[in-house]
């Protein structure tokens, strides 16, 4: 029998050092954290995050200047206190979405433009992941794979620790979302578990 699966095609490569490993990620920007900040406190969550955050890294996360470098360990902590709230999963999507709308400008003003004035589709956005990665993360990697003419799988390694936080995968999920509809009228985005054993998060995004 012939199969007929398509192949995977990749679209963006993971980039790896000579040994053939990802770097780590050891800094993230800390715009991705005062948006996440901003739509926790939106929602009510605030006081109950500030009570998780240990105490000794209030000032270091809630008081970061706009535009500079985070280490990890802070992101991390960031990220651990925000899953212990409780959130649910509704939420967290919108969460996403939310830091997704704050950071547009910032991080995807050119094809914001774009988007809004001649059209661009979501393999435009996707192509752009590697430039968007490295305006937020120092260290680690993405790669993109083409599933389909309107499907593809998004791969983010090089932060295990992140990636074990359920927070953090489902608000990325959701931001992904948010960023994917300035592309096209409906994206639909579904965690892959399967990686999430790696230290490894990945997605599969589909859009209409």
């Amino acid at each position: 029998m012939v199969s007929t699966a398509r192949a995977e095609e990749v679209v963006v490569p993971l980039r790896a050092n000579r040994n053939g490993l990802v770097d780590p990620v050891t800094h993230m920007r800390s715009t991705l954290i005062s948006a996440s900040l901003l739509a926790i406190k939106e929602r009510g969550y605030f006081e109950a995050y500030a009570k998780l955050l240990p105490r000794e890294l209030h000032d270091p996360v809630l008081n970061a200047v706009a535009g500079t470098w985070l280490d990890l360990p802070l992101v991390v902590a960031h990220y651990r206190a925000a899953n212990e709230i409780g959130v649910g999963p509704t939420d967290l999507i919108e969460i996403g979405r939310s830091v997704a709308r704050r950071i547009h400008d910032s991080l995807l003003g050119t094809l914001v433009k774009m988007a809004k004035n001649i059209g661009v589709t979501p393999w435009i956005g996707l192509e752009y992941q590697p430039k968007l990665w490295a305006r937020v993360c120092m260290g680690g990697s993405v790669a993109v794979y083409r599933l389909g003419p309107k499907e593809a799988r998004y791969e983010a390694h090089g932060f295990p620790d992140l990636a074990k936080i359920a927070y953090f995968r489902s608000s990325l999920r959701g931001m992904f979302i948010g960023s994917g509809e300035l592309f096209c009228s409906r994206m639909f985005v579904q965690e892959i578990p399967s990686f999430t054993a790696r230290g490894v998060i990945a997605l599969r995004a589909a859009w209409a």
